[in-house]
């Protein structure tokens, strides 16, 4: 299981840490060309286990709460990975910023091991979307959009610097709405 959590504060200000091992073991020794198409596979793993945990009854509860979290986690340290593959250094800060909704998350990864802080707009924790909603318009887009990017970077077989930073652009709006997703169903905020 994910070793991932995130505490948020009343004024909204959250930590957050987490380990890369599982999700490694799970991807195996990969480039990042490998990664990607490998953390797509986890991203279909949430939609997956969602529609499983609302089958029985239209309801997320419990233990279906908990599994849809682990794929979330897997996901997210996924992309944290994935930023790691790109980099290809051992220690690494991803800073994640949404200046129209005061959204700022900043991640220190060093050796498979990450911590986060930052602070979220009011609407993560609020029950404003629907699992479909986030999952499909929002996070799905810019999955698309990331695998887009990457097969235009690659055509040449080389990724520049202007390539690697639009790719961590496009990772970075991946860790915001899947931030986002996490957060509204470990605070059961989802409705189906």
């Amino acid at each position: 299981m994910a070793k991932t959590s995130f505490n948020i504060q009343s004024d909204l200000s959250f930590t957050g840490k987490g380990a890369l091992l599982e999700v490694e073991n799970i991807l195996g020794n990969v480039t990042f060309a490998q990664g990607i198409s490998k953390a797509i596979a986890l991203y279909q793993n949430i939609d997956r286990e969602y529609k499983k945990a609302i089958g029985n009854d239209g309801k997320i509860v419990g233990k279906e709460r908990t599994d849809i979290l682990e794929q979330i986690d897997r996901f997210f340290n996924s992309v944290i990975l994935l930023w790691k593959k790109l980099e290809m250094r051992n220690d690494n800060t991803i800073v994640v910023e949404n200046k129209n909704t005061n959204f700022l998350m900043t991640i220190n990864e060093r050796n498979g091991l990450w911590e986060s802080s930052g602070m979220v707009p009011h609407f993560f924790v609020r029950p404003v979307k629907n699992f479909q909603e986030i999952y499909q318009s929002k996070l799905t887009p810019e999955i698309v959009a990331l695998l887009k990017r990457y097969a235009e970077v690659v055509e040449d077989g080389i990724i520049d610097d202007d390539e690697r930073e639009d790719l961590k652009a496009a990772m970075r709006r991946v860790l915001y709405y899947t931030l986002f997703l996490r957060i509204q169903v470990e605070k059961l905020l989802v409705s189906h």
